[in-house]
């Protein structure tokens, strides 16, 4: 896999995501701000929103408007204009709360916000009432949604052990539990569902990889990006991955490692397919341009790197 530097000198982006039309690359960084980059041409840092977070956790992108995002930190969420910078409208939480994750639904009525609080809100972005809530973990880190919005995907987090709840979301903004993974670990990384929704992947000591129906380990990679011999259970994790996903046909997962890798593997023969090495430290954050899939990394060495990556199997 070989890069190119779209963006040098950026403090650590440890989310980034694309706006609905595929415009834009939205990056949210440790330090409270929000780097905007044009993918029209060459990749452009056009605007730069500054947030009175001290740091945000998770940003996400309105499904339909593509001049809309969602910005979680502190205790509420926030809605802002990617055209002009400024903020839209604020959805307040609890005082004292940490939210960590959010998600627009995606017919983008609702969105969905875990915090520290041990829960999980649905909010009707409308009114800005909460609809509906439950327990989730200490920090969850990440809600993905199936290709279908009908199943949703809750990464929670404990110092007792860690879990993905997948949950049936309903038309009233309800989350009815269908099935858990557990992981005997202290954190995951964000996860992803595969574009026909029959996988799941996501990250802790290795890359995990399994089917949904039934729910089944298909199996694990190491920092080599090499199989796993077995899962690790039993332990804290000093050394994080970043998120998982999938090339836009399934053929391909991706995830970056700390050693400053990039991995591809093949899903169908389930093996290391190649292997690019241009951060100098941790890649934080990796995503898929929605409709060309273009494959962007941000690391913590402050580079924002574009990917040439090898062709995509057949999915059989």
């Amino acid at each position: 896999m070989q890069s190119t530097i779209v963006d040098v000198n950026i403090n650590s982006v440890i989310s980034l995501r694309f706006s609905s039309d595929g415009c834009r690359l939205i990056g949210a960084q440790d330090n409270g701000q929000i780097i905007i980059w044009s993918l029209d041409g060459n990749p452009a840092r056009i605007r730069t929103i500054h947030t009175n977070y001290g740091r945000l956790n998770a940003i996400a992108t309105h499904p339909t408007d593509a001049n809309i995002i969602a910005t979680a930190g502190n205790c509420e969420v926030k809605l802002w204009h990617l055209a002009t910078g400024s903020l839209l409208s604020e959805i307040p939480g609890r005082v004292g709360e940490e939210t960590h994750a959010v998600e627009f639904s995606p017919d983008g009525k609702f969105l969905i916000a875990g915090s520290d609080e041990e829960r999980i809100r649905v909010v009707d972005i409308k009114n800005g009432l909460t609809v509906f809530e439950r327990e989730a973990g200490e920090r969850n880190v990440s809600i993905n949604f199936r290709f279908d919005g009908q199943v949703v995907a809750l990464s929670c987090c404990s110092q007792g052990g860690s879990w993905i709840e997948f949950c049936e979301f309903t038309r009233e903004g309800h989350l009815d539990l269908l099935y858990n993974i557990d992981r005997d670990v202290d954190a995951l990384s964000s996860g992803s569902f595969s574009p026909d929704g029959h996988l799941f992947a996501f990250a802790d000591r290795d890359v995990n990889l399994y089917s949904l129906a039934p729910v089944k380990l298909l199996g694990a990679f190491e920092y080599s990006g090499r199989a796993a011999d077995g899962l690790v259970n039993n332990e804290t994790l000093e050394m994080y991955w970043s998120n998982a996903v999938f090339s836009l046909q399934g053929g391909q997962l991706f995830c970056g490692a700390p050693n400053g890798c990039v991995y591809a593997w093949n899903v169908t023969k389930m093996e290391l397919q190649d292997t690019g090495i241009a951060h100098e430290d941790a890649v934080l954050a990796i995503a898929i341009h929605p409709k060309v899939g273009t494959l962007l990394t941000s690391g913590f060495d402050g580079l924002l790197r574009m990917w040439d990556y090898p062709w995509e199997p057949l999915i059989k």
